[in-house]
């Protein structure tokens, strides 16, 4: 059976995130597991209060603890009131470095999709400028599906934008997509954003990229010019009801960008919406 990978710190965002993981996993027939980590703190100068020092640190382990299992509780109330009590799932609480841990488990486990609530005033930008998640992203072995801490999902997802540059190397990608598109008869909207000066060889890419794909009643090819490529992402999100945006991880630095833009320019739509990175 396929497995998601849910590293939460039970914050509302993870939560958030939670309603994403429990709707794809029932769609697509796969387990959970939900991964807790924490870290003690370094009290390495005080080494000279050992016993001190030993019953401070079974006491956070205590208390990990007991938030752990009352958080356990409460995730699978949300569980059980969205309908998904079936769902197999098991339960990890580890500790150590987070981005090391989720990454040895995703690996160890050969997880399809990791899913991850972002946290922090920024949301996605905080997420993809973090040290931890931009390890995370880096080494994945999976696609991850970062969910917006402000996100509101009501379990459709009907429209996805694939960020592409028509190149060769993105079509494994797009198929994938297409994959994870179809639990939710889902229509996936390929784009590439260039300037003036690259119409030309953009076009022939595109050409050449959607041969095969043809008659997908499922799947539309969008080549837009214009030297603002993060309002026009943002405008064709708008006017394709975007409630997905997909890249390879390749592309961080334009999502960077874009959520940048979206966030000084204070828009109607801040783009809080999941954004499906898959390695590059």
């Amino acid at each position: 059976m396929p497995k998601i990978l849910f590293p939460t710190d039970f914050s509302e965002a993870a939560s958030r995130a939670w309603q994403y993981a429990l709707q794809w996993a029932s769609k697509a027939g796969m387990e959970i597991i939900t991964l807790h980590v924490y870290e003690l703190p370094d009290l390495k100068g005080a080494s000279h209060l050992h016993h001190t020092l030993e019953d401070f640190y079974e006491s956070i382990e205590a208390n990990e603890l007991k938030q752990y299992r009352k958080a356990l509780a409460e995730m699978q109330a949300v569980a059980d009131a969205l309908g998904f009590k079936d769902i197999k799932t098991q339960h990890l609480l580890e500790k150590g470095r987070p981005s090391e841990l989720i990454l040895k488990i995703a690996r160890e486990q050969s997880v399809a999709l990791l899913v991850m609530g972002t946290t922090g005033r920024r949301g996605v930008e905080s997420l993809l400028m973090g040290s931890t998640t931009s390890e995370i992203l880096e080494h994945s072995p999976c696609p991850v599906l970062a969910v917006p801490g402000k996100t509101s999902f009501d379990g459709h997802i009907n429209h996805i934008v694939f960020a592409t540059h028509y190149a060769e190397k993105d079509k494994p990608t797009l198929l994938q997509i297409l994959g994870w598109a179809g639990l939710f008869g889902a229509k996936v909207h390929c784009l590439n954003i260039e300037d003036d000066n690259n119409e030309e060889p953009a076009a022939q890419n595109l050409s050449v990229f959607k041969e095969g794909f043809e008659d997908r009643p499922d799947l539309d090819f969008h080549l837009l010019l214009s030297a603002e490529s993060e309002a026009a992402m943002i405008d064709f999100g708008n006017q394709h009801q975007a409630d997905c945006i997909a890249m390879v991880a390749q592309r961080r630095s334009f999502l960077e960008r874009l959520f940048n833009y979206s966030n000084s320019r204070n828009l109607a739509i801040h783009l809080n919406l999941p954004v499906l990175i898959f390695p590059g």
